[in-house]
């Protein structure tokens, strides 16, 4: 379309500044009915190309640091060997100018690419709308507005020219991050520094994304279109009541979310929040949001730091301060009290779940489908075992991804949804020369911390039988065991024991618990089966498989037995 055939409301101010770095467009929404996506002319692809093309040699440079800084230092070292002078630079530009051609000719490609970019944009009258809308927001910007650009349009909310966070944080973190300072204590100070050097090297280059694959900006670009749609489902569909924004958080990152609002007087379910923590190349559009959105709860979906829309990079720090602030957005500013937010997690989301848990302890319970206990096991079974020491290193000073740990610092309900054909947590046990799951680990962690005098050596094998065994071993191991004993009995044990302890309500719940110091072994053994049985659910499924709803159920706690 020619600018003689625009029409005359849409004032956007042209500059080339502005059209260069303005948000990148793609879907115009319309709630109730089908949008549709954004449809650049040639000249914006074309710009749009040639930027992927800028962006993917950037990332290559990045990856590839240490070899051509090496060979930098190489090239310098032999041009001052020789002495060459006839080099008209002398030999700091006969090494240094065949490195910078390809930087100047690369510059000189992006700034072809956002001429062409302004150009493209100029002349396109759904763009010109868009900005048009999206300069009247920042004339008058009010909640009202804020909602109706965001339902109206998808764009890149984490541009140069963002929209401002509908919430900010600035607390700090409730719970420090503490690195294992032991990990390396008895090096000396030169292999110790030496190590230091390597696992930021290692962590910088290929640590971090081989963790998580979600954030390299190939593989967000190869899904976006997946993403678009998948955000277009929830918010063009005339059922959910939607809200997307972006938050920000005490360090300084955007994060992008997605609330469903299912709150009513008449819905038990709505009235109760899900705060859904991906895995490491998962994002609320694609994610398990869906799960809890099918039983009729409220649910608040977020993306990593480096995910999507969201800024930073997923690293230990990130993610906490951006779980925290998802927490407290739920909490000051979608009006959500504590005890009615529910966490859910899949994978490697159950590190910030777990510290959330670790951090909120009057959240009402934690679901955790395939997490591990622990990354360092993971991590040794993927790596070479020649790079063992310099993994551990890693691993414990800049990924210690501690889930177990953190939950054994919560008091409240805990659901384990363990995947039996689990590519991805099982590992093999040497000890026991066996494939083992993770969650098994994190299943006894978690027993034997709340119910010492129960899960304990002296019945730490039969628990280790149980979840060795396939589902119907351990029918028959339940009825072996509890022969004569009933589900009723054990809870009413539970209960007495509560009752005699003065513990009226949840919140008096403190693990660990003295329950089974004075009863014998056998009782102890019931009573290990019947806290393994309520604290996992099976699922014969692989590790990305979306978890069916039907499993989708409050966490058992040993209170609400006497309620």
């Amino acid at each position: 379309m020619s600018y003689s055939k625009l029409p005359n409301n849409l004032t956007w101010n042209m500059s080339p500044a502005r059209s260069f770095f303005s948000p990148d467009l793609y879907r115009v929404y319309r709630p109730g009915f089908q949008g549709e996506n954004y449809a650049p002319n040639r000249l914006e692809r074309c710009s749009t190309y040639m930027l992927y093309a800028v962006k993917c040699f950037w990332f290559a440079v990045k990856l590839c640091s240490p070899l051509w800084i090496f060979a930098i230092y190489r090239r310098g070292a032999s041009a001052e060997r020789n002495d060459d002078a006839e080099h008209p630079d002398g030999a700091l530009g006969k090494f240094l100018l065949p490195v910078l051609r390809p930087f100047m000719f690369v510059m000189s490609v992006a700034g072809l690419a956002y001429a062409f970019r302004w150009t493209g944009r100029r002349f396109n009258h759904t763009y010109r709308q868009f900005m048009t809308d999206f300069d009247a927001f920042h004339k008058r910007r009010t909640p009202e507005n804020y909602e109706n650009l965001m339902k109206k349009y998808d764009f890149d909310c984490a541009s140069q020219y963002h929209i401002p966070c509908v919430y900010s944080t600035k607390a700090a973190l409730r719970r420090p991050i503490v690195a294992d300072a032991l990990i390396g204590k008895d090096m000396n100070v030169l292999v110790r520094s030496v190590y230091k050097v390597l696992a930021l090297l290692l962590l910088k280059t290929i640590g971090r994304r081989l963790l998580y694959p979600g954030s390299l900006k190939l593989f967000n670009l190869a899904i976006k279109q997946a993403l678009t749609d998948g955000r277009a489902k929830i918010m063009e569909n005339a059922h959910i009541r939607a809200r997307h924004a972006t938050i920000g958080t005490s360090d300084g990152n955007t994060i992008d979310t997605m609330f469903v609002d299912n709150r009513s007087a008449s819905a038990s379910l709505g009235n109760t929040l899900v705060i859904c923590c991906e895995g490491n190349a998962g994002y609320y559009e694609l994610g398990i949001m869906n799960t809890p959105m099918h039983r009729g709860y409220s649910v608040l979906g977020w993306n990593h730091p480096g995910f999507g829309y969201s800024t930073g990079e997923p690293l230990p720090s990130q993610e906490l301060h951006a779980a925290d602030a998802v927490m407290r957005y739920a909490k000051e500013h979608l009006g959500f009290d504590e005890a009615n937010i529910l966490l859910f997690a899949w994978s490697i989301g159950g590190f910030p779940a777990s510290y959330l848990a670790a951090s909120y302890p009057n959240v009402q319970g934690v679901i955790l489908d395939a997490t591990f206990d622990d990354l360092l096991p993971l991590a040794h079974a993927r790596m070479p075992r020649s790079l063992s020491h310099i993994v551990t290193f890693v691993v414990r000073h800049y990924l210690n991804l501690n889930v177990g740990d953190w939950l054994c610092q919560y008091d409240g309900p805990v659901l384990l949804i363990r995947r039996t054909l689990d590519e991805i947590l099982a590992i093999h046990d040497t000890t026991r020369d066996f494939m083992v799951n993770r969650a098994d680990f994190l299943l006894t962690k978690i027993l034997s911390h709340r119910y010492p005098h129960i899960v304990n050596s002296g019945t730490k094998d039969l628990l280790d039988q149980w979840l060795m065994s396939d589902a119907k071993e351990r029918e028959t191991m339940y009825i072996e065991y509890l022969r004569g004993v009933s589900d009723d009995d054990l809870s009413t044990l539970v209960e007495n024991y509560l009752a005699e302890c003065a513990i009226t309500e949840p919140s008096g719940i403190r693990f660990p618990l003295d329950i089974g110091k004075n009863l014998d072994a056998s009782i102890r053994q019931h009573l290990t089966l019947y806290l393994a049985k309520l604290h996992m659910k099976d699922l014969e499924e692989t590790h990305c498989t979306p978890l069916p709803p039907n499993l989708f159920t409050d966490p058992w706690h040993p209170f609400q037995k006497i309620v």
